[in-house]
């Protein structure tokens, strides 16, 4: 009997069916580091690739983690790289691309969980025969060194995004087009700053009818506060995708209590911007995307201030299940006994 385990967190969120598609990404996550050169940062780049599209990387049949991790880069996984700026004056600005390497301890391995006796399509770049469970989801990490140096000192917060074509066609939100996602720097509030990492895998599926909990798991090394939001699905820079009459990046896709006047439903769409919290009622089946924006912020003297960005684009995929209640927790106090029965019903 297969088996979904619901996260209580978002990321990337990824949708996925069991067509093939010649693009297999499906969601990302991006995130820097300092190093001890100042305006050297460490990138690190999550893909979640599609088991039923194509090998991320072209022409490799087994890069990783058999094969040379390094020989699977952004470009022969045929991703672009760019470097932005994103301070007034010099918004859009090209300073160039970064390339970022495969890493094989942390690559091609599937996310979607299943019993023991069930396998998702995945072969993990060959090192297992597939099994029959879709959709199936690969992880994939890449990591490199980008250099800003060479960056005007005025131009303060830098862009960092990756693109590629194209998001799926299984879409029934949006006009699949180009994917876009990035994350943004401010190199000029005092000491050099991270970005926040997400501890939890992103969501792939989801029950039309059953009310979801999820957290993005995010975590500051620097200690920065954390303010969450929901943001629009990205083909460009600062350029939307198209979503198809009536969705939008408010209403991604088909949730109860959706487009109904007066208080918010239980069921309905919401964020907590202080921790995170994204709760809703899935309907219907569909396939969209769901993305939260993540700032960073900073006190300095009595002023809070913007020191990052980053984002979490995630494909989500809502299907029937089977009849199932998930489970309740109730704590008991002083309680008769008798009281403890209705758990075994």
């Amino acid at each position: 009997m297969k088996k979904l385990f619901y996260l209580l967190a978002f990321t990337c969120l990824l949708v996925f069916s069991k067509t093939t598609y010649a693009t297999p990404l499906v969601g990302c996550d991006i995130s820097y580091t300092c190093t001890s050169t100042p305006n050297i940062y460490k990138v690190t780049m999550i893909l979640y690739r599609d088991c039923a599209g194509i090998t991320i990387c072209p022409g490799c049949s087994n890069p990783i983690p058999n094969g040379n991790a390094s020989g699977c880069t952004t470009a022969s996984a045929s991703l672009g790289t760019s470097i932005t700026g994103a301070s007034p004056g010099f918004t859009g600005v090209n300073y160039g691309s970064f390339t970022l390497n495969a890493v094989a301890a942390s690559s091609s391995f599937d996310i979607i969980q299943t019993c023991v006796a069930v396998k998702s399509i995945c072969t993990n770049c060959n090192i297992r025969t597939a099994g029959t469970f879709s959709p199936g989801i690969e992880v994939f990490t890449y990591e490199g060194n980008v250099n800003l140096s060479s960056i005007p000192s005025a131009c303060c917060k830098v862009a960092l995004g990756v693109s590629s074509c194209c998001r799926t066609t299984a879409l029934t939100t949006m006009v699949p087009g180009n994917f876009y996602t990035e994350a943004i720097l401010d190199r000029c509030q005092g000491t050099c700053n991270s970005a926040p990492v997400f501890t939890n895998d992103a969501i792939a599926l989801a029950c039309t009818g059953v009310d979801i909990t999820y957290n993005l798991g995010a975590i500051d090394p620097d200690s920065d506060s954390l303010s969450y939001e929901f943001a629009p699905s990205l083909q460009a820079a600062n350029t939307n995708v198209n979503y198809i009459s009536p969705f939008s990046p408010s209403y991604p896709f088909p949730y109860f209590g959706a487009l109904t006047p007066g208080p918010v439903n239980p069921g309905a769409l919401s964020i907590d911007p202080i921790n995170g919290d994204i709760k809703f009622r899935p309907l219907g089946t569909f396939v969209s995307t769901l993305v939260i924006g993540v700032t960073q912020w900073r006190k300095a003297g009595n002023v809070w201030i913007n020191v990052g960005y980053t984002r979490r684009d995630i494909q989500l995929q809502s299907i029937v299940c089977a009849n199932n209640r998930a489970p309740i927790i109730k704590i008991y106090k002083e309680t008769p006994l008798e009281n403890y029965k209705e758990l075994l019903q």
